[in-house]
């Protein structure tokens, strides 16, 4: 439950791990939820994009160097914030919809922006969340609305906005994008990232679409949109194969979107109804997520109060794992499942927990397209081996194991293994690797003993799952 509503659980029940029950422990998630602190990116003092105009050539490099690294300051803090005890129901929700709303963003407002809209309404009504999230500037920048003129309007919000973030391919017509292109014609932004509805630059004739006629604009789109039952239907799908299972269980779903679209899209409840029900626990729906790369990071994170002192590592990570929260590879964000194990992840993901908690070298490199990224600012032309300027960086983590390693000493010698392994990973797969661990029987320092233990038990394949 913890892997699902959260980015795993924290070492403190390792000690007493049957010391809260699931009832206890679900309500106490949606009971964090409510105390929200934005995530800062240090733009208070940026330049705008009007005094950039005015620079120098080499001002404007040195501001868009500045700006590359903010953005990575915000991503780094955002998988920080996911690795916290407190909120992460909240987290975990703003990551899905991070997902679900997939946006690619290089202007560092606008990430700070979109990231911080989708926290605050990522457990409210779907409505609000999708009317914040359709007016941000990121958005509006990424699928092209920003004064979007009644003689040529662009296709691509709308049908996206259908296909993807509400209604799902074939379930609206070709005829259908054409109107709602027209009805969000006037949106747009000014200056810093205001929404702003362009009035003269607004279609004004009569629009059918969804079996509704009238001269709409944007906002009564979204609400006509959310009338329709397959827009419950759609986002419940969603939210269920990411919380529960890949493969879609469309009896359930339908039930849960009934739920769903009588509540006036209530997210919280939708959340609430899952993780209190017998049949999320059941035993087909136990370990067969595979954890995308930044519930990886964060669960180490987490538990071993890893504290990343090079200020791309995390991203370093990232793209070696193949995600990076404002980079998703399209519109339809990340595919996940399967998808997350190819030839060049899998020995990175093994390898991971050995490279973060010891040192051990991992031999492989993000793919090309993200190298350059990589790269100092100062050093964006020169021809650096990739190896060298990994191994030089030393994108390694300062490791803190006092907090995990003063919960696990408590438990009786006779049964850390057992104990660590049913922390980690899935029962069945905890059973299954027991005797594995014998052979770090005879090590006699129990400290020592414990770290080879963990290394070893998030090194299988089935820490991957959860």
């Amino acid at each position: 439950m913890y892997w699902r509503a959260g980015f795993g659980p924290s070492y403190r029940f390792l000690e007493k791990p049957d010391a809260v029950s699931l009832k206890t422990a679900v309500e106490g998630l949606f009971n964090d939820t409510k105390e929200l602190t934005p995530l800062e990116a240090g733009t208070e003092n940026y330049p705008t994009k009007m005094e950039v105009a005015k620079l120098t050539k080499e001002e404007k490099n040195k501001v868009r160097r500045q700006e590359n690294q903010l953005l990575v300051d915000l991503n780094n803090n955002a998988v920080m914030h996911f690795a916290k005890d407190e909120g992460m129901l909240r987290e975990k929700m703003a990551f899905f919809w991070m997902g679900h709303f997939a946006c690619r963003v290089n202007d560092i407002r606008f990430a700070e922006r979109l990231i911080n809209t989708i926290r605050k309404h990522s457990l409210g009504k779907f409505g609000d969340l999708l009317e914040a999230v359709s007016k941000e500037p990121a958005m509006l920048q990424f699928l092209n609305v920003r004064r979007m003129r009644k003689e040529h309007p662009n296709e691509n919000f709308a049908r996206e906005l259908m296909e993807l973030f509400t209604l799902g391919r074939g379930n609206y017509s070709e005829k259908d994008v054409k109107e709602v292109a027209r009805a969000f014609t006037g949106w747009g932004y000014q200056g810093m990232g205001r929404f702003t509805f362009f009035e003269k630059f607004h279609d004004t004739g009569s629009k059918t679409f969804l079996g509704e006629t009238g001269n709409f604009d944007g906002d009564e789109t979204l609400k006509i949109i959310l009338k329709q039952k397959q827009c419950a239907h759609f986002i419940t799908g969603k939210v269920y194969k990411f919380f529960v299972n890949d493969e879609p269980d469309e009896k359930m779903i339908s039930s849960l979107a009934e739920s769903f679209y009588a509540s006036g899209y209530d997210i919280e409840k939708l959340m609430h109804k899952i993780f209190t029900a017998d049949w999320f626990y059941d035993e087909k729906n136990i370990g067969v997520k595979i954890k995308s790369p930044i519930e990886l990071i964060a669960g180490m994170i987490k538990n071993f109060d890893l504290k990343f002192n090079h200020p791309r590592s995390i991203l370093f990570y990232e793209r070696l794992l193949g995600q990076v929260i404002f980079q998703p590879p399209n519109v339809s964000g990340w595919p996940g499942g399967k998808n997350w194990i190819d030839n060049s992840t899998l020995m990175v993901r093994l390898m991971l927990a050995k490279r973060l908690l010891t040192g051990a070298t991992i031999d492989t490199q993000p793919k090309e397209e993200y190298d350059v990224q990589l790269m100092e600012p100062g050093k964006m032309e020169s021809k650096i081996d990739k190896r060298t300027y990994m191994e030089n960086l030393r994108l390694l983590p300062e490791v803190n194991w006092a907090g995990f390693l003063n919960a696990a000493s408590k438990i009786n010698d006779g049964k850390i293994s057992e104990s660590l392994l049913s922390f980690f990973l899935q029962p069945d797969a905890s059973k299954m690797h027991k005797g594995l661990l014998n052979q770090y029987d005879d090590v006699i320092d129990k400290t020592e003993r414990i770290k080879k233990i963990v290394v070893h038990v998030l090194g299988l394949p089935e820490y991957q799952l959860c």
